[in-house]
């Protein structure tokens, strides 16, 4: 992970006037014993109107889930993709996010390197079940239990330098509340960041697709989720849904690739044409010498990190019906 990062020095007293103009309270300068060295992008700015005088407060990242009402602190400062992965309980979203971040302790992931996050402690209990420090004789990862939505961040940069750092945001929420989208339309609709976000993803249990007595239900949940979604309105053709199938290290030790992208992959091209954009194929922690560990991972990140590109208007035909509108361009996904 990248450690050469630019840091600067805040002071956390209400008062002081430090973080604005240098001048210390204390008299003390650089050398004062309440300074505190603190990652530039980790730090996070909000102004408060003090009945004496504006003060700029300064507030580290308290390196957790980042709460819903407060992705404006990021979401503000910097372009964001936001990526929402949709599945059922345990078919594998958090151990997902863990093996990304885990690529980026190893050294990157893609052509880019780790450049900040300010939920470096989610990040890490996601991790610490498959390190051997838990002592678990398998990996795995702790479930996500809330049922509101939370988001972790991660920014990143190409290795060439040549462009600023990338942001992405993940929403995580318990599984539970899909479950209850996919079987009604009110709970579907309160699903709103699924309108604003850029990148969405069904998620799958590969395990269960191999089993006979359960893979009809799994491909009728997620079926019915999608459509769902569309019927709502949710989801359009332009931006579409990614599939994302787990455990494929499983699948292939089965040999079972063919029947479970047919099963799967054809069902949904079938009832929703045009909707499915790509499918990956995902091995976040493989026990399969056959499948490299992190199979997909590359995949996934570089379609989340994926930015939309224009779509060609008939912007005379726009500026005579709608005369008060400024920003003209829509976008759709690369394919």
């Amino acid at each position: 992970m990248a450690t050469d990062l630019e840091t600067l020095k805040v002071c956390p007293q209400t008062g002081c006037s430090y973080n604005t103009n240098g001048l210390c309270m204390e008299n003390n300068g650089s050398d004062c014993q309440f300074l505190q060295s603190v990652l530039k992008d980790e730090l996070l700015v909000e102004t408060e109107v003090d009945s004496r005088q504006d003060i700029e407060l300064f507030q580290l990242a308290s390196n957790q889930e980042i709460e819903e009402i407060n992705i404006a602190r990021i979401t503000n400062r910097f372009p964001c993709n936001l990526i929402v992965l949709i599945g059922e309980p345990e078919c594998g979203k958090s151990t997902l996010y863990a093996a990304l971040f885990d690529k980026f302790n190893k050294g990157g992931c893609s052509g880019y390197y780790f450049s900040g996050t300010s939920t470096s402690i989610a990040f890490e209990r996601r991790c610490h079940h498959a390190r051997v420090i838990s002592q678990n004789n398998q990996p795995k990862t702790e479930r996500t239990y809330s049922h509101e939505f939370a988001y972790l961040h991660l920014s990143v940069r190409k290795m060439s330098l040549s462009v600023p750092s990338q942001h992405l945001l993940f929403a995580d929420v318990n599984g539970e509340k899909y479950q209850a989208a996919r079987n009604d339309d009110e709970e579907m609709q309160s699903l709103t960041l699924l309108k604003s976000s850029d990148h969405i993803f069904f998620i799958a249990d590969g395990e269960l697709l191999m089993n006979g007595g359960k893979k009809h239900s799994i491909k009728a949940d997620v079926l019915k989720l999608i459509g769902r979604a569309i019927q709502n309105q949710m989801i359009s053709t332009e931006k579409g849904v990614n599939l994302l199938i787990t455990k494929w290290d499983k699948i292939n030790e089965s040999k079972k690739e063919d029947e479970v992208n047919k099963f799967l992959v054809e069902a949904i091209e079938s009832k929703f044409p045009g909707y499915l954009k790509k499918t990956i194929h995902i091995a976040s922690r493989s026990q399969n010498p056959e499948v490299i560990a992190g199979t997909g991972i590359e995949d996934f990140f570089e379609l989340c990190l994926s930015t939309p590109e224009a779509v060609e208007y008939d912007y005379e035909d726009m500026i005579e019906t709608l005369p008060k509108m400024r920003q003209f361009q829509k976008f759709k996904y690369q394919d």
